[in-house]
C-alpha cells in the first residue's frame, strides 16, 4: 500500500498497473479502482516532477563542468603569474615609513605603509582597491597594471599582511575614502598570507551572538568594535586625568580572594593553580563596609585615612565579575542600568573620597 496515488505512480513500472483507492461506499466494497480523471491529474504531476529533476541534474552537471573549467583556468593563471615580477623604481624618491593616522601630513609624498588587508575589491584584471588597516586607522590603496598581475596579487585575501609603497593623493571631488586621501601604489610586498576568506571563513556580521563571542578576537577587527575599544580607552583616560589632576591615587585591588566579603551569594568558586578561590565584585573590595583588605591598608600610605572625616583620595578602575543579580546600591548601577541616580553616586563618592569607573 502507498499513502497517495502519486507515490504509487513513482514506484510503478511501465505499463502503469491498476491502482486502487479507498471506496467511496465502504459498505459495498473496501477498494475501488482510481478514476481516470484522478489518474490523469496525478500523471501530470509526476511528469512535472521528472522534468524538474532532469533540469536540476543538468544544472548541477553544468555547474560542475564550469567549476572544473574555472579551477583549470585559475591554476593556469597562477602558473603564468609566477613569471611576472615587479621591481621598485629606483628613480622614485625614497619612501618614508609612516602610520596611517599620520598620513595627512604626508600628502603628495612617497610613503611606505605596513598593514593588514581589511577589504579587497577587484575590478577586471588591471585594477584593485584595498582598504588597509594598521591599528591606527584605515587607508584606501589603489593597485594598477602589473601590481595586480603577480602571483602574490592573485592569492591575496583579506587579513594578509602587506607593505605598500606609493604616493598619498587626495581623492577626487565627489569620491570618498577614509581620511579623504588614498595611496597610489607603485610597489608592494606580501609579508604574510592568511587563510582564504580572511575572517569571513570563521564569522560574519550576520552570525549569532554566541558565535561572535566565541570568535571575539576576530570580531574586534571590524570597524565598529574597534571604534568601541578606542572610545573605551579615551573615556578611561578622561576619568584618570580628572582624578590624577585632583590628587587621587589609582589602586587595583585583587578580584581573586579566598574569603567572603558580601556573603557567599556574591561569590563563585573555581580552581586557581590547584587552590579554591572565589571571584568577587571588586567594587565591594573597596566600597563595602565589610571590605577588610584593600582600602584600610593602602589609605594609610595613599589616602587621608587619619583625617577626622576619614576621606580616602583613591580611585579604582577594574573590570567587574558578576556572580548574582543582587539588589545592592552599586549592584543596581551595574545590573539595572543606572537605577541609582547620578547625584546619589556623586554624593557617595564625595563622602568617601573614593571613585569607581
Amino acid at each position: 500500500p502507498f499513502k497517495t496515488v502519486l507515490q504509487a505512480l513513482r514506484q510503478a513500472i511501465e505499463p502503469t498497473p491498476k491502482i486502487y483507492v479507498d471506496a467511496k461506499k465502504l459498505e459495498e466494497q473496501r477498494w475501488e479502482e482510481v478514476s481516470m480523471a484522478q489518474l490523469k491529474k496525478q500523471k501530470k504531476l509526476l511528469e512535472g516532477e521528472k522534468r524538474k529533476l532532469a533540469k536540476k541534474s543538468e544544472q548541477e552537471e553544468a555547474k560542475a563542468k564550469q567549476e572544473a573549467l574555472d579551477a583549470e583556468r585559475h591554476a593556469k593563471n597562477l602558473e603564468e603569474s609566477k613569471k611576472i615580477k615587479i621591481e621598485m623604481d629606483a628613480s622614485l624618491p625614497e619612501a618614508k615609513e609612516a602610520k596611517i593616522r599620520d598620513l595627512e601630513a604626508s600628502r603628495k609624498q612617497r610613503v611606505k605603509v605596513y598593514a593588514w588587508v581589511h577589504t579587497l575589491r577587484r575590478q577586471g584584471k588591471n585594477l584593485m582597491f584595498l582598504v588597509l588597516r594598521d591599528g591606527t586607522g584605515f587607508l584606501q590603496s589603489v593597485f594598477t597594471d602589473k601590481l595586480c598581475a603577480t602571483y602574490e596579487a592573485l592569492i591575496l585575501t583579506t587579513e594578509c599582511t602587506v607593505a605598500v609603497y606609493g604616493t598619498i593623493q587626495v581623492v577626487p571631488e565627489g569620491k570618498s575614502a577614509p581620511g579623504g586621501h588614498e595611496l597610489q601604489a607603485d610597489y608592494w610586498e606580501l609579508v604574510g598570507t592568511a587563510p582564504p576568506g580572511g575572517t569571513d571563513h570563521a564569522v560574519v556580521r550576520d552570525s549569532s551572538i554566541d558565535l561572535m563571542l566565541d570568535q571575539r578576537h576576530l570580531v574586534l577587527r571590524w570597524e565598529t568594535p574597534a571604534n568601541m575599544m578606542k572610545l573605551r580607552s579615551v573615556v578611561g583616560k578622561c576619568f584618570r586625568d580628572h582624578y590624577f589632576g585632583n590628587g587621587y591615587f589609582e589602586v587595583t585591588p585583587p578580584t581573586l580572594v579566598q574569603t567572603q566579603v558580601e556573603g557567599g551569594a556574591t561569590l563563585f568558586k573555581f580552581s586557581y593553580f590547584g587552590e579554591e578561590v572565589k571571584d568577587e565584585w571588586s567594587i565591594f573590595h573597596f566600597y563595602s563596609p565589610n571590605s577588610g583588605l584593600p582600602h584600610p591598608i593602602v589609605s594609610a600610605v595613599l589616602g587621608n585615612g587619619a583625617a577626622k572625616h576619614g576621606r580616602r583620595f583613591l580611585h579604582c578602575s577594574v573590570l567587574q565579575s558578576r556572580a548574582v543579580s543582587n539588589e545592592t546600591t552599586f549592584g543596581r548601577i551595574y545590573s539595572r542600568r543606572g537605577r541609582m541616580p547620578i547625584h546619589r553616586l556623586r554624593r557617595a563618592s564625595r563622602q568617601n573620597g573614593i571613585s569607581y569607573l
